[in-house]
């Protein structure tokens, strides 16, 4: 037998050693919500307003939001994503204050 035979069998039986533990249960993929790095999305939060005073998402109850997180140095996608956003912006119109 060749060598090139030898590891073909070899992977082809630790693949199906791997899909017989899965199919029986007996090896289990994390949960999502154990996995290190998911971002937890939505909830309150403060961030810094561009006057470098707090801002939270207290100020903005009742109203609707939308954030946008660009670079300073990010020459093509952060600049066509602030277009198409003052675009939506524009296609809303004056929003209603209270």
């Amino acid at each position: 037998m060749t060598r090139s035979r030898i590891y073909l069998l070899a992977a082809a039986a630790l693949i199906a050693v791997i899909a017989a533990l899965f199919a029986s249960g007996g090896l289990k993929l994390p949960s999502r919500d154990k996995l290190i790095g998911v971002a937890a999305i939505g909830g309150p939060f403060t961030l810094t307003s561009h006057e470098g005073k707090p801002f939270d998402s207290k100020q903005l109850a009742g109203k609707p939001f939308a954030i946008f997180f660009g670079f300073t140095q990010c020459p093509d996608v952060c600049p066509t994503t602030l277009l198409e956003v003052s675009q939506h912006l524009k296609a809303l119109g004056r929003m209603p204050t209270s």
